[in-house]
C-alpha cells in the first residue's frame, strides 16, 4: 500500500465521526422542532377550547357544575390525646 494511501486512511475516521455528529445534531434539531410545533398547536387548541367553554359558562349557556355542601357528608373521628 502506498504511503499516501495509508496516510489518507488514517485521516479519514475523524472526519467521518465529525460528519456523523453534525448529521445527528441536525436530525435532533429537526425532531425537536417538530415536537415543539405540535406541542404549540395542541396547546393552542386546548387553550381555545377552554376559552370557549369559559365564555359559554359566563353567558349562562352552559351551566356551572358546582357541588352543593349538603350533598357531601364527612365524618368526625374523636380520640383522646394522651
Amino acid at each position: 500500500m502506498p504511503p499516501s494511501m495509508k496516510q489518507f486512511l488514517q485521516q479519514l475516521p475523524p472526519f467521518i465521526l465529525i460528519g456523523i455528529s453534525i448529521a445527528l445534531g441536525v436530525g435532533i434539531f429537526i425532531v425537536f422542532s417538530y415536537v415543539l410545533i405540535w406541542g404549540m398547536l395542541i396547546g393552542a387548541i386546548l387553550w381555545g377550547a377552554n376559552l370557549l367553554i369559559e365564555y359559554l359558562r359566563s353567558a349562562n349557556i352552559i351551566p356551572n357544575k358546582t357541588k352543593t355542601s349538603s350533598s357531601s357528608k364527612g365524618r368526625i373521628i374523636d380520640h383522646d390525646k394522651n
